[in-house]
C-alpha cells in the first residue's frame, strides 16, 4: 500500500458525451478510493447535466460549475481546492484508463523528492483516418518512447495535461497552474526549477482520441 489519498481531477468543456464513460471506468480502478472533482468549465452542452446526475448518483465527489468559460489552468486551480488527496491526478475528460493506471502512475511518487509523474499516452481511434494513423505513430515515438529516454537522463520536459499525477505539496508550492496555452510544460518548467524531480511511468497507460482531419 503507498499510503497516498488521491483525488483525480477532470476539468472540461463541452464534455457531456464523454463524462459518464470516463468516470465508470475510474470506479473500475484497482483504486477505488479516489476522490473524483470534475469542473465543468462554461459548457454550452449537456454537460453540467450529466455532472450532476452522476453527483447525485455517487459516482462523482465534487462537481463545480464556472458559469463562464475560464479556459483549463482556470478550472483546474478552482477545482484544486476541492481536492482533498496528497496525490492529485490530472486528466482530460475523454481520457481513458487500464484499470491499474492510477495505482502504477502513482508510484514514482514514493521517492520524496519527485513532484510530478507524467502517464503514458496512446491513441484511441487509431484506425479512423490516415490522420490518426500518423498522430498514433507520434504519439509512440514522442511519449511512449521519447519520455522512457528523457526519464532515463532525468530530463522529463513536459508532464502530460492528459494524465499526470502530481505531489499535492509540489503543486501548492508554485502556486498551481498559469492561466494561458501550454500549461503542461509551463508547470513542468515551474517544479523543475523549484527543485523537484520530475519522472515518466511508462507502465501506467491512458488511451485519448485525437484529431480526425
Amino acid at each position: 500500500k503507498d499510503g497516498f489519498a488521491i483525488s483525480v481531477l477532470m476539468p472540461g468543456h463541452n464534455e457531456g458525451a464523454a463524462l459518464r464513460k470516463t468516470v465508470i471506468g475510474l470506479r473500475e480502478q484497482t483504486r477505488k478510493d479516489a476522490q473524483i472533482v470534475v469542473i465543468d468549465d462554461g459548457s454550452t452542452d449537456d454537460m453540467a447535466d450529466v455532472g450532476q446526475k452522476l453527483q447525485a448518483e455517487g459516482l462523482i465527489d465534487v462537481f463545480m460549475m464556472t458559469g463562464r468559460r475560464g479556459g483549463k489552468s482556470a478550472a483546474a486551480n478552482l477545482g484544486l481546492t476541492y481536492c482533498t488527496g496528497d496525490v492529485i491526478i490530472i486528466s482530460d475528460i475523454d481520457t481513458s484508463f487500464d484499470r491499474d493506471a492510477l495505482e502504477r502512475v502513482i508510484e514514482p511518487l514514493r521517492d520524496p523528492a519527485v513532484g510530478a509523474v507524467s502517464g503514458n499516452l496512446a491513441v484511441r481511434n487509431a484506425d479512423a483516418t490516415v490522420v490518426t494513423k500518423f498522430q498514433a505513430i507520434q504519439y509512440l515515438l514522442s511519449i511512449s518512447l521519447g519520455r522512457r529516454v528523457t526519464d532515463m537522463l532525468d530530463v522529463v520536459f513536459i508532464v502530460s495535461g492528459a494524465f499526470a499525477a502530481f505531489r499535492r505539496e509540489a503543486l501548492l508550492s508554485i502556486g498551481g497552474w498559469e492561466v494561458g496555452p501550454g500549461e503542461d510544460a509551463d508547470i513542468t518548467v515551474k517544479l523543475r526549477r523549484a527543485g523537484w524531480a520530475i519522472r515518466f511511468q511508462p507502465e501506467s497507460w491512458a488511451l485519448t482520441d485525437v484529431p480526425e482531419t
